[in-house]
């Protein structure tokens, strides 16, 4: 189990047939616990950008809380509270700060196309 003060391991992860990965042990960042068998897509960044970053790299970890706000919502955040706790996390886990504020404006730009959480802010 990670706490809030601890750097969590890297996710173990499989491939669903869908395209998605699925999370095979539970995840805890910063005091949130995202549970085995919730279906994941990383951080999505797209190609063009992956010389900058990847899917799978050093935002994974935080994209995994982000992608089940998104999705789920388990913990009732609205999209702008799930986009700053996915920044927030991504300096937790040693995100340099312009990579970190690149993701989140990716976010805040473009993720009312994918967020199902039901709870609109903005």
């Amino acid at each position: 189990m990670t706490l809030s003060n601890e750097m969590p391991r890297y996710p173990v992860t499989t491939w669903n047939p869908d395209g998605y990965k699925v999370l095979k042990e539970d995840f805890y960042l910063n005091g949130d616990k995202v549970k085995a068998g919730q279906r994941i897509n990383g951080a999505s960044v797209p190609s063009l950008l992956h010389f900058y970053a990847d899917d799978d790299g050093e935002l994974f970890p935080a994209s995994i809380v982000h992608d089940e706000d998104y999705d789920s919502n388990p913990r009732g955040r609205t999209r702008g509270e799930a986009d700053d706790r996915f920044y927030s996390n991504m300096i937790l886990t040693g995100v340099r700060f312009t990579k970190a504020w690149a993701a989140w404006a990716g976010v805040r730009t473009f993720g009312w196309m994918f967020y199902k959480g039901g709870k609109q802010d903005d």
